[in-house]
């Protein structure tokens, strides 16, 4: 019987790719974004719509899973956004980065994580089962010019990782995380222009960026190795070395 696997942020492009992928391999699966189903792209999976950064919200959804006879033994934290903003930016209109940004950012990368993990643990342990929680960070938890919030709040899901494997394992609950480099996505053409994305080649070693299919092949090892605890897996390509 394949495990029941929960993916928030599933309709972000890393969210999506996994979701499909894990559900094309017979996997049953569960996701929690904040955007609404287009119409026009089919999901073949168990799908809600919350705000996991409201806890009322994301509580009353683990808990419905259950009365609909899911049982999920496995969470991936994908929820997030990358926002780019000066702490202090002389051109800009404001100067300082605004606060209310900064919460956003804080909100649907760490509080997210947060919330949609201690609810999923609650429910481990009130079943009774064991379980294993696979957060997402980024190569931005180092530090990144421009992302101080997407920064701190990546370098927050790294420390949460280490604190949650050792207070988890008693209830033989284990948590790991991956922090890709840059991929080849939509929205790293989004938010990068052709130039910062060839400077970011020639400075990695594998002189690519990413592939999907790779940042999968991760996620499926760490879904099937208990060994792996408290760590921060890093897939960038050799960009740091």
């Amino acid at each position: 019987m394949k495990m029941c696997v929960v993916v928030t942020g599933c309709r972000g492009s890393v969210g999506k790719f996994i979701s499909d992928s894990l559900h094309g391999l017979g996997y049953k699966v569960v996701g929690f974004d904040r955007i609404d189903a287009d119409q026009d792209d089919k999901i073949d999976y168990t799908y809600k719509k919350l705000d996991l950064a409201n806890p009322k919200e994301t509580e009353t959804a683990f808990f419905e899973l259950q009365n609909l006879n899911i049982h999920p033994n496995i969470l991936i934290n994908c929820a997030g956004m990358i926002h780019n903003e000066l702490l202090f930016d002389l051109f800009s209109e404001e100067k300082k980065h605004n606060v209310e940004t900064w919460n956003t950012v804080i909100s649907s990368n760490l509080t997210s994580t947060f919330i949609a993990s201690s609810c999923f643990v609650e429910y481990l342990v009130n079943s009774r089962l064991s379980g294993k929680i696979i957060n997402f960070s980024s190569i931005s938890a180092n530090g990144t010019m421009g992302q101080s919030a997407y920064s701190a709040a990546k370098a927050g899901i790294e420390a949460l990782t280490k604190v949650w494997a050792e207070e988890l394992s008693p209830f033989g609950i284990s948590c790991s995380c991956i922090a890709p480099g840059y991929l080849n996505t939509e929205s790293t053409h989004i938010h990068m222009d052709k130039k910062s994305i060839r400077n970011i080649i020639e400075r990695t070693s594998s002189r690519r960026l990413g592939e999907l299919s790779e940042l999968f092949e991760a996620v499926q090892f760490l879904m099937k190795n208990d060994f792996h605890n408290g760590k921060v897996l890093r897939l960038d390509g050799g960009l740091f070395v």
